[in-house]
């Protein structure tokens, strides 16, 4: 595993995070014992960085099982808050408190390196205000009790990117942008450098479209992209690799993100 300096934190980053969505859930069912596996093989192979969200299922509570016992000061720990359901979003200043506290007993731990507000853009962006509004100002609270070291914002959205980039955030993790299939995110990196503000590329996979098992069923890529991407993962099959080490690869020879 390689590591990387990381403005976050006063330690090395591995390259590679464990984001908790997939045991959590969100894409397919998976069993308790394999998720809590998987966890452990991350660890084992030297990544130090996970992250979940109350909306991955039960994420918190498994990663809280998994990485319970390892040394707190060798990992780093992300969260995120205001979504908790396909269709449920409260970005409210009590919501956002609830939310971290009950994070924190499933995690075990006194503090998160850093906590997002997740998917603010989402339902046509009616909660904007109120997430860059109260929830920001919530989470700006506990960073200033050293509960959180650092807050940002999880999105999909470019121009919620440009936005984030001129207000008081320390990070912003953008899915689905820097990739095989989209390589977008690279117009917003010298900005993101001049303002001190840290991108996280996640979804690296492009949310199973660079996997061998395909998208979930809810991924809106209609059947003829679906099956040209089957063929992509056969043909780096047939070259003895997998379409996610060619995936991983290409995210991670890029040193701006």
């Amino acid at each position: 595993m390689k590591y990387n300096k990381w403005a976050l934190g006063d330690r090395p980053v591995s390259e590679l995070s464990f984001g908790g969505s997939a045991v959590g859930g969100v894409f397919r069912p998976v069993a308790e014992q394999d998720a809590i596996a998987a966890v452990t093989a991350a660890w084992e192979s030297g990544m130090n960085y996970f992250d979940m969200s109350p909306f991955y299922g039960n994420s918190e509570e498994l990663l809280g099982r998994a990485l319970r016992g390892l040394p707190r000061d060798e990992l780093y720990l992300s969260t995120k808050v205001g979504r908790y359901g396909w269709e449920n979003f409260d970005y409210s200043t009590e919501r956002v408190r609830e939310s971290l506290t009950n994070s924190l007993a499933l995690l075990h731990t006194d503090h998160f390196d850093l906590v997002f507000l997740h998917d603010v853009e989402y339902q046509g962006g009616k909660h904007l205000g109120q997430a860059l509004g109260e929830g920001l100002t919530e989470l700006r609270r506990f960073k200033r009790l050293g509960v959180v070291r650092a807050v940002g914002v999880a999105t999909y959205s470019l121009p919620v990117v440009n936005d984030c980039l001129h207000r008081e955030i320390d990070a912003i993790l953008v899915h689905n942008h820097y990739n095989l299939l989209d390589t977008r995110l690279e117009d917003v990196k010298e900005l993101a450098a001049a303002r001190g503000v840290t991108i996280l590329n996640a979804s690296p996979l492009a949310s199973g479209l660079l996997s061998s098992a395909g998208p979930a069923a809810w991924h809106p890529v209609n059947e003829d992209g679906r099956a040209l991407l089957k063929s992509a993962a056969a043909l780096c099959e047939g070259c003895g690799t997998s379409i996610e080490a060619v995936a991983l690869r290409f995210a991670v020879a890029s040193d701006a993100f």
